[in-house]
């Protein structure tokens, strides 16, 4: 018994104790130079009880105690909106269902001249259920096998014929301050908030392509029934209204750009794998489902779905058509979809 104790010492008190430490550092000290200090003690206190105490269960209990201790204080810090975000994070989208008409308000297309100068502008959008038609996962992704940030993207049935679709963009991210990059590491704390940005599919694609040199960006259809697709966009709607009446925190493994949307689905809810979590091979694991095209083996569809080259510098009118014209699982552009 005592081995067994040790063991779920060293494999459950010492990881757990680690994170405390890091919520420390974070959290209770905002990064300061005082709080890598208490941290570091933290930790160490932590390792000395196990080496000191005996017997084994009572430096057990006594670790767990302190943690309990840190925890009770720990999940009272609450998020707020009502913080110094970056310019293009600052404003909420809500959406309002009247009949079968959506209006999304602050619908976002920003102008990025770089990551660091942006001209963030809003409008109120208003899109017929009846002419939701089709949704497409843009996966952006920088080289990491175990990471991506995908986003989605719903397309409606133009109101004339010969016009491009209406399309609007939908990406769960974690809510930066103003100056602040991203950082993993720092977000499996309490540190930001979550964000779903509703925004032309213009905005979500070129501040990747153009500006961010190192992702390339993947473009499907997804393969959804009528009734799946209605549910997913009302998912969506639901997730923009929740964050903007109650802010939640962001957290790189539990609520990401692809847990935070998983954990929302209601109906058809795909099983859970691995890869919802260590999204870097999501478009994988979709491919798998039967999701997305099935005429090509996956490795050549991904190829054939990147988008950076023929994005690039694209102007406004007709973007969206021209970056999926004759791509694998997009009919001919102008023909109505299933």
């Amino acid at each position: 018994m005592t081995v067994l104790i040790a063991l779920l010492y060293v494999l459950v008190v010492l990881p757990l104790n680690a994170w405390v430490a890091g919520a420390i550092y974070f959290d209770a000290f905002k990064s300061s130079a005082a709080g890598r200090v208490v941290a570091i003690v933290w930790f160490a206190a932590i390792v000395l009880i196990g080496i000191l105490v005996h017997p084994t269960w009572i430096a057990l209990l006594l670790a767990l105690s302190l943690d309990a201790g840190f925890f009770a204080w720990w999940v009272r810090i609450r998020p707020t909106h009502d913080r110094d975000w970056r310019p293009e994070l600052a404003v909420m989208p809500t959406a309002e269902l009247e009949g079968d008409l959506v209006t999304i308000r602050n619908v976002r297309f920003a102008r990025y001249q770089s990551l660091d100068d942006i001209t963030p502008n809003y409008d109120d959008r208003t899109f017929s259920m009846t002419r939701l038609r089709a949704m497409d996962i843009a996966v952006g992704n920088w080289g990491s096998i175990f990471m991506s940030h995908p986003f989605a993207v719903f397309e409606f049935e133009p109101e004339s014929p010969g016009d491009e679709p209406a399309r609007v963009g939908f990406s769960l991210e974690v809510r930066s301050l103003r100056g602040q990059s991203f950082s993993l590491f720092r977000n499996l704390f309490k540190q930001n908030e979550l964000i779903c940005v509703a925004a032309d599919e213009r905005d979500l694609l070129r501040r990747r392509v153009d500006h961010e040199p190192d992702t390339q960006i993947f473009l499907y259809r997804l393969k959804l029934r009528p009734e799946t697709l209605r549910v997913r966009f009302h998912e969506y709607l639901d997730t923009i209204n929740d964050l903007a009446e109650e802010p939640r925190w962001y957290n790189g493994i539990t609520t990401n750009c692809t847990t935070g949307v998983y954990r929302r689905y209601k109906a058809n809810k795909p099983p859970f794998n691995w890869r919802v979590v260590v999204n870097g091979q999501l478009d994988a694991y979709l491919y798998e489902l039967g999701v997305l095209d099935q005429s090509l083996p996956f490795d050549q569809l991904k190829a054939a779905s990147r988008i950076n080259d023929s994005a690039r510098g694209l102007p406004d009118e007709n973007y969206g058509n021209t970056i999926r014209q004759g791509r694998p699982g997009f009919e001919a552009i102008g023909e109505t979809q299933p």
